[in-house]
């Protein structure tokens, strides 16, 4: 489960993971992890890859087996700072992967999955979310980017063609957040367009359609996966999704406030301005129309 940061990969993940037989794991590639526990060590966000390396590839192996990636690291990390319980949830959640079916939601690797999927073998879920609704979210929490991390990639930029342009000079300038932004999106979707015309069995879920409709979109993709839809299910996504708040939250509390999921649809529409929205419209443009007729 993978796609732009800010897509909807969290709350899909935690749908997908209703089933019984699926056992959820939170951005195991992510660098923000702490690298004496880091499940899989990745040097920075967003980098590309078609394999993994021989160490990535053996963390890899022992999160899908149930065990716990980097155990002396995670020993050393325990005994210096983290609280007993939190070794104990660690342990467990190791535990609960064993026998059951690994959901690994990861945005942070969305340009990894050709070599997560070469690793694992497992279907690959892409979200899409429209340019306005990320870049005012990515705007909105001031979330910047090192694009050197791709500028730096001789492979990657030959693949981005003309948004490569757009990253150089990303990478050598002091951009705002609403601009570094735009390029992100660039970034990213114009490799998910190339990954979707290469593995036409991924899925590439447009966040707007999921999540305007949970109970009605989301039995189709339960039954692509292979995974049941039940009664039990249907009642824990329509409670969720009831009961959770329907108004904006505050930045410091988006990893703590689930929304529902109707509501996040058009946020975008009360946080940008009409030239903010056509702004980004006209620069995305070459890139979203792969996946929205309308942008």
């Amino acid at each position: 489960m993978t796609g732009a940061n800010r897509s909807g990969t969290t709350w899909m993940g935690n749908v997908l993971s209703l089933a019984v037989d699926v056992a959820y794991v939170h951005e195991p590639f992510s660098p923000s992890l702490d690298p004496a526990v880091s499940r899989i060590p990745t040097r920075a966000h967003f980098t590309y890859g078609t394999t993994l390396d021989p160490v990535q590839r053996a963390a890899l192996d022992r999160l899908l087996a149930g065990r716990l990636p980097n155990p002396s690291g995670w020993r050393r990390d325990i005994t210096a700072w983290k609280p007993f319980g939190m070794g104990v949830r660690e342990v467990g959640r190791a535990l609960g992967r064993r026998r059951r079916r690994v959901l690994i939601k990861d945005p942070t690797a969305c340009l990894l999955s050709p070599a997560v999927q070469a690793a694992t073998g497992g279907p690959v879920v892409f979200m899409v979310r429209r340019p306005e609704a990320y870049v005012s979210s990515i705007t909105r929490l001031g979330w910047g980017f090192d694009f050197a991390v791709w500028a730096d990639d001789d492979q990657l930029m030959d693949l981005l063609g003309d948004v490569a342009e757009e990253v150089e000079r990303a990478a050598t300038t002091d951009l705002p957040v609403f601009d570094q932004a735009i390029t992100i999106y660039n970034g990213i979707y114009t490799m998910a367009d190339r990954f979707r015309q290469d593995h036409p069995d991924w899925l590439f879920l447009r966040h707007e359609e999921m999540a305007a409709d949970p109970l009605e979109t989301l039995p189709p993709v339960y039954e692509q996966l292979g995974l049941a839809w039940t009664p039990e299910v249907a009642r824990a996504v329509d409670r969720d999704n009831v009961r959770a708040p329907s108004k904006d939250i505050a930045p410091a509390e988006f990893r703590t406030v689930v929304r529902q999921s109707s509501a996040t649809v058009d946020t975008w529409r009360s946080r940008l301005d009409d030239d903010q929205a056509a702004t980004i419209r006209s620069r995305t443009e070459a890139v979203a129309s792969h996946f929205y007729d309308n942008a």
